[in-house]
Order: structure tokens, then sequence, then C-alpha cells
């Protein structure tokens, strides 16, 4: 069941491909119903799940006592430095020797980043590569991810224009995706050659 759901996907996706403007606006309105519908009837997973009466008690019985605020024992206590440098490397998943000390999330403000992300606007004409919205809110998504392909990240066939809409829903699914969009940008080449 699954495998064939998959392939359906993966069919759609590559009929998504060749479809002209209105075709996508009506294709990616039809998921949105779809999903809206299938939560409306609480038939989609992980929204309103009916939980028996036993789990519902667990769960009152296991939020009784919480200490918040000022009745937690360690309210206003800090941790030591060598606690959050710890905890730096852990999250960092980097090595003792390879951490640099605590620093600034500044990645999306370095220059090299702002140019990577008007290249990839500019070559898609600030449209969405999806849908083809033109002038909304559009994101820069790297289609190898930041995380894990740090020597593409300023790579600019690995960034493709994604309205608000369509990242969220590519979002924790960006290895079944990243076909479709390798071969927007493979076509996108070939028409500017």
């Amino acid at each position: 069941m699954v495998e064939k759901a998959e392939k359906c996907r993966i069919a759609a996706l590559n009929q998504h491909a060749s479809m002209t403007f209105e075709q996508k606006q009506e294709f990616c309105q039809k998921i949105k119903d779809g999903r809206a519908n299938a939560v409306a009837n609480g038939k989609h997973p992980g929204h309103f799940v009916k939980h028996s009466e036993e789990a519902k008690e667990k769960m009152r019985n296991s939020h009784k006592g919480l200490q918040v605020g000022k009745n937690n024992p360690f309210y206003g206590h800090n941790h030591t430095f060598e606690n959050r440098k710890a905890k730096s490397i852990i999250m960092s998943g980097i090595t003792e020797e390879e951490w640099k000390g605590f620093t600034k999330r500044r990645r999306f403000k370095e220059r090299r980043n702002i140019n990577w992300r008007e290249f990839i606007f500019n070559r898609d004409n600030y449209t969405c590569q999806i849908c083809g919205k033109r002038g909304c809110n559009l994101n820069s998504h790297h289609i190898k991810s930041w995380k894990n392909y740090p020597k593409l990240r300023f790579d600019t066939t690995n960034g493709i224009s994604l309205c608000v809409e369509c990242h969220n829903m590519t979002k924790g699914k960006e290895e079944r995706f990243e076909q479709l969009f390798n071969k927007i940008i493979v076509d996108k080449n070939m028409e500017s050659d």
C-alpha cells in the first residue's frame, strides 16, 4: 500500500514538472482541499486523535504537581560554562577540537548567503517553482540540506525558490522532492543556454 502511494506521488511530481501555470495552481489547490477535507472528516493522520478515557486520565495525572516557575527546584539556577559548552558541542554535531566558542546565529545575514538568495530568486524570476505564484513571500530552499551538505550551502544549483506554503509542504520531506527540484534546475539551465 505504501509503495503504491509512493509510486503515485512520484508520477504526480513528474507530471507536475510539465504543467502550465494554471494547471500547477489547480494541482496545488486539489492537494490543499484534500488535506482540509481529511482534517474535517477526522481522517488526517496525527490530527484530532481520539484518546480513550484511560489515556486521557493518564495525561491528566502526568501533568498534576508539575513544578513550574518558582516552584521548580532549578528556578534561578544557571548552568556552568562546562555544561553549556558540552551541550553546544553535542547540538552542533562537532568534536571538542572543532568547537570555536559560542557564536551568534548570523548565517542568514552573511553577505554570501544574501548573494546566494538573490541569485536563486533572480534565476527563478521571483516565482515559486511548485505552484507558480509570483510576487508572494518567497523562501530560498536548499535542495540538499544546509546541515548535512556544508560544501553545497552556497552552490547555486542547490537552491530553488518556493512560496511559504509550498516550502512548508516540503519541510521534512526534502529527499522526496530532491529529484523534482533537480529536474526543474536542469530545465532552467537548459533554457538559459
